[in-house]
């Protein structure tokens, strides 16, 4: 198969696929291609994406290539009455998204030591919106379940892997240049019109002095699960 025709076929795989796709999986689909002249080709294909003017382009997000629209094309999009509107959640949603986020694998108690308040609600919430994901038990008394994020909050949050994360002292600088955060209750996570929203910081009030600095200086060390 030559490249020209190679090109086509792999653009109408991330067309159809809806979600991003691995590189193994096109290779595995793609059977007597190497992953040399696949990557190559998607190389190819986001250069002419971006240099003909297009409304589309090619990112690799959550572990694999995705087409999604640009950002400046958004206002537009929004338009459209068919359009699936983006995942709303409240302001305790994305606080205990974020704590999962950092501090993953994380367990209930630990989640609700931090915000200070019951957190059952916005965990059963988040699960049903496959934000996050239950990853077993921790060997502990009462064998808590453990949390963590999944590939679909990789996918809204336009993030390769969990290391694409910014720290927490990123957003006290953002806090701090902007002044006084936005007291809306709910903020909107768009997927698929190229707007990649970051994650609210965690409430201060409900944090003490030592948590706090704790979560801001913490690294993350784990690596992305992407489900096959």
């Amino acid at each position: 198969m030559e490249d020209r025709e190679l090109l086509p076929i792999v653009e109408s795989l991330l067309f159809m696929s809806g979600e991003p796709v691995p590189l193994d999986r096109l290779h595995g689909i793609l059977e007597g291609i190497d992953k040399g002249r696949i990557l190559n080709t998607l190389s190819t294909l986001r250069d002419q994406y971006d240099q003909n003017g297009h409304g589309l382009q090619l990112v690799e997000v959550a572990g694999g290539y995705h087409l999604v629209t640009r950002p400046e094309c958004s206002p537009w999009i929004k338009r459209l009455e068919k359009v699936k509107s983006g995942l709303r959640l409240s302001k305790p949603a994305l606080e205990t998204l974020a704590i999962i986020a950092y501090k993953q694998p994380v367990i209930r108690a630990e989640i609700e030591q931090i915000r200070g308040v019951d957190s059952m609600g916005v965990i059963k919430t988040l699960l049903e919106r496959h934000l996050i994901k239950i990853n077993g038990r921790r060997d502990a008394v009462g064998r808590p379940i453990v949390y963590g994020t999944t590939k679909d909050f990789l996918m809204n949050f336009g993030l390769k892997s969990l290391s694409e994360l910014p720290t927490l002292r990123d957003f006290q600088e953002i806090a701090k240049s902007e002044g006084e955060g936005d007291d809306e209750n709910d903020s909107k996570i768009e997927n698929g019109n190229g707007i990649s929203p970051s994650l609210e910081t965690v409430d201060k009030g409900n944090v003490e002095e030592e948590e706090e600095a704790d979560i801001i200086s913490e690294e993350l060390r784990l690596e992305t699960h992407v489900p096959s």
